[in-house]
């Protein structure tokens, strides 16, 4: 009997010698897991945006869709922070994470967006604004991978789109549960309610602003893309300082000029 207490014993101190190691003291497990944290929560949100599109199209046919719809884009939402927030603190921020979290947020933008026309509460001319910013900002994106091997992180102006953006669809949402059933009558009857034009006119009004935010957001990101660009082109010309904004200009355009020489050389010597 008294082996058996002492090997239980062993065993017990065994078990949580390796809970201690695993947990405590040793930073492999965790630190594994908690890497694989961000993408998880990046690939969670595009998961979520089916269900949105179909909540959100089928909000006419019962409130509890909008609830869900609601539902789920707040967690799509908890996710993004938690997802960055993570990143941060265990400086676990990937290339992978970098490409993926924009653009799991820009998918679920314009699915949001679009489900919100097909329902009937975003003026069309938002559409093709956030599209163009979008492929725009994305091509800039996929130009500074493809040129410069660099990727670029989120940028303050784009947090700012982001949490604006997502702010008026949760505003939008509200007043769609709030005003359901001035919704429901604008939509069978075509009679506007009090109810419904402050909701009718509000939506507009955000969707409105979010286009606006969204061409000043672009905007800026084509101002940083050319200047991280020039930046790279003077680096990778060994640029002298001291140069005039002239001087500057006209040595890059030299460099280019020399780079599509000896690109023509080079096929020609092929």
């Amino acid at each position: 009997m008294h082996n058996v207490a002492l090997t239980k014993g062993a065993a017990k101190y065994r078990i949580f010698r390796s809970i201690y190691i695993t947990y405590l003291d040793g930073d492999r497990t965790v630190n594994d897991f908690i890497k694989k944290i961000p993408n998880i929560l990046t690939i969670f949100r595009v998961a979520c945006i089916p269900a949105v599109v179909y909540f959100i199209i089928m909000g006419n046919e019962s409130v509890t869709n909008w609830v869900l719809a609601f539902v789920v884009l707040l967690l799509a939402g908890l996710s993004d922070y938690l997802d960055g927030k993570i990143a941060r603190k265990y400086k676990v921020v990937s290339n992978f994470g970098k490409i993926m979290d924009p653009i799991a947020d820009k998918l679920m933008q314009y699915a949001v967006l679009v489900s919100l026309y097909i329902y009937g509460v975003v003026p069309f001319i938002v559409l093709p604004i956030i599209f163009i910013k979008e492929i725009l900002s994305g091509v800039g994106t996929l130009t500074l991978w493809t040129k410069l091997k660099m990727v670029k992180g989120a940028s303050w102006y784009g947090k700012v789109y982001t949490v604006f953006f997502f702010a008026a669809i949760y505003i939008t949402m509200t007043m769609n549960l709030v005003f359901y059933e001035d919704a429901k009558i604008a939509f069978t009857t075509g009679v506007l309610t009090t109810g419904g034009a402050i909701r009718e006119y509000t939506i507009s009004i955000l969707m409105f602003l979010v286009a606006l935010l969204g061409i000043w957001t672009l905007i800026m990101y084509a101002r940083q893309y050319f200047k991280i660009h020039r930046r790279a082109i003077a680096e990778e010309s060994k640029m002298p300082e001291g140069l005039t904004k002239a001087q500057q200009n006209k040595w890059i355009e030299n460099y280019k000029a020399q780079q599509r020489t000896l690109k023509i050389l080079a096929k020609q010597g092929k």
